[in-house]
């Protein structure tokens, strides 16, 4: 069951315009190193285990993966360690692309 909150990439990408908002990508390193969302952290669901999320000055936190199955599958697991309003980027990466936004570090 997903615990998170939907946010589409457009409503995502108005709130990464303010401070407050922590982005993070759930994805392998291989697979961030190919694409990311600018001002993404990788956090790699392969070693979640070992994740201590502080608590810092982010209000939200807003995880995602390439469509948004993983976020989703994991998240009640990724809810729990988000210090404040957890929330899944619908579609992932592929849904802020289609989302005609862009993307950094693409081969």
């Amino acid at each position: 069951m997903n615990d998170l909150t939907p946010i589409t990439p457009l409503e995502l990408h108005e709130k990464l315009k303010a401070n407050g908002v922590r982005l993070i990508d759930v994805r392998e390193p291989h697979e961030y190193a190919r694409e990311s969302i600018s001002k993404s952290v990788s956090m790699p669901l392969s070693a979640w285990h070992t994740v201590d999320l502080d608590h810092g000055a982010e209000e939200i936190t807003v995880f995602m993966c390439h469509s948004g199955q993983r976020t989703t599958m994991y998240g009640s697991a990724l809810k729990d360690k988000a210090p404040g309003k957890a929330y899944v980027l619908e579609g992932g990466i592929s849904g802020w692309k289609r989302a005609g936004l862009g993307i950094v570090n693409a081969a």
